[in-house]
This record gives structure tokens, sequence and C-alpha cells, in this order.
């Protein structure tokens, strides 16, 4: 259950996480390639019915404890296939890009995004840190 996905939603329209790779993905379902519009944020990964459809995700996968890695185009029936295999679920999602250059971008940008993601937080915290630690150095003291 995810507990937070309202909130989770909701980031895709802020600003201040930038996209890092969007475009179109295919997600086999059911043995079905569907056309997606995909969006990476951070470590989050909104799939759209369209890239005209950006207010409610289809479906999200939270980037964490997992592998990217291509898969045997001739087992997925797909050219430019690529699985994200999340350890702790056993779970595996079949995607696949449009071409082979659209295969490597999300390859690269899905392995690190996780990376990416706990640096821009940890660098938006201690920003916090320091503007705190300079605000109490800054501030008037009382003199009884």
């Amino acid at each position: 259950m995810l507990a937070n996905g309202r909130s989770l939603v909701s980031l895709i329209n802020d600003k201040s996480y930038d996209r890092t790779v969007s475009g179109k993905l295919f997600v086999l379902q059911e043995d079905r390639w569907r056309p997606t519009f995909a969006v990476l944020k951070a470590n989050l990964l909104f799939f759209f019915e369209s890239e005209n459809q950006l207010e409610s995700p289809v479906f999200l996968l939270i980037v964490e404890d997992c592998t990217i890695e291509p898969s045997d185009d001739n087992q997925t029936g797909r050219q430019f296939s690529f699985a994200i295999n999340f350890k702790s679920t056993k779970r595996v999602f079949q995607l696949a890009a449009e071409d082979f250059k659209t295969l490597g971008n999300w390859i690269s940008f899905l392995t690190i995004c996780s990376v990416d993601y706990i640096t821009a937080t940890k660098q938006m915290y201690q920003e916090e840190i320091n503007a705190r630690s300079n605000s109490e150095t800054n501030s008037p003291t009382e003199s009884k």
C-alpha cells in the first residue's frame, strides 16, 4: 500500500524537481505492450496515458532497491526492451524504448536516479541547516 501516493503524484508538477528524462515508453502488461508517456523525476517514474494527460498517472514506480538491465528482445517480443527488477518484492517490470539511443538514455538515468535523489536531498538539507545556523548566529541576544 502506498500511504502517501497523492503526495508523490503532486511532485509531477513540483518545479523544484526537474524532469530527468521523459518520453514514450512501452510497458508489458498481461502479455500486451502498452504505449505510455513516462516521466522520471528524482527517483519516481510516472507513467501516463499520453503526454497531454499529465494530471494523473496510470501508475508510478519508486526506483529504489532495484536493478535495471537490458532484456532479450527475442523473449520479450519487442525491440529495445529492458527490465526493472525489484529486489525486495521480486517484481519485474518489462519496458521498451522506441529506439536504441533512447534505450541507453533510460537505462543510464534509471540506474543513477536513486543516487542523484539522495545527493539532491542531502544538499537540500545541508542548505537548510546552514540557513538555520546563519539565522541563529545573526539573531540579537538578550541582555539582562
